[in-house]
């Protein structure tokens, strides 16, 4: 999720770990954030949740149109959000 371009890079899809940190085109925008989403999403799973429903969204497109972004508002509602994208620290 979150791969824009890769023009230019040598092997960008190849994790290389250096010095304790991982490298490689996608390895910071939205692995960590995907894997807290599923990890929370399992927790309530087996804990339970008491009303409502989680929704794990994934979307496309988000450095482009934000195509699949549009999608989810459009065709969903929600009481509540986590999002897990790092830039700038700001929603």
């Amino acid at each position: 999720l979150d791969t824009v371009g890769v023009e230019g890079m040598q092997d960008p899809f190849t994790p290389i770990e250096r010095d304790g940190r991982l490298y490689g085109r996608g390895s910071q925008d939205m692995k960590s954030g995907v894997a807290a989403c599923v990890g929370a999403a399992q927790l309530l799973a087996t804990e339970g949740l008491g009303r409502g429903r989680v929704i794990v969204a994934g979307v496309c497109d988000e450095e482009y149109a934000s195509l699949g972004a549009e999608a989810l508002v459009r065709d969903w509602r929600a009481d509540g959000a986590v999002i897990t994208e790092p830039t700038d620290l700001s929603v």
